[in-house]
């Protein structure tokens, strides 16, 4: 990929990023395991499945598994998150949000340093 289209990429991750976290500051914290309607997930699944892929993405698909990504997002993080996961509506079932929100955070900082060298 040339600088310009990863710079291109990174702006559009941050556009993402920036919308997604305007949309979140609206929501109350027990909003994030209720299911809307017509949906099958809720929005703690959601969060957490795009920081799972924000990490298999940006950094396992590009660089690898590296031994300090367990710390950045746990197996079980990335277990309870991946594809073909199935959301449940148990809140006790989940880390809690400021967990999942704290791993959100720590996966994006990390990819756009590891995007940016």
């Amino acid at each position: 990929m040339s600088r310009v289209q990863l710079d291109l990429a990174v702006k559009n991750i941050s556009f993402a990023r920036e919308y997604t976290l305007e949309t979140l500051s609206g929501i109350e914290p027990d909003d994030w395991f209720r299911q809307a309607e017509g949906s099958v997930s809720h929005l703690a699944w959601q969060i957490g499945h795009l920081a799972m892929a924000e990490y298999g993405l940006t950094m396992l698909r590009i660089r690898g598994k590296e031994p300090a990504d367990e710390s950045l997002i746990s197996k079980n993080f990335l277990r309870k998150f991946k594809k073909g996961s199935t959301p449940v509506f148990d809140a006790a079932e989940y880390p809690a949000i400021e967990e999942i929100l704290a791993v959100f955070h720590a996966v994006h900082e990390q990819a756009l340093a590891e995007l940016s060298t």
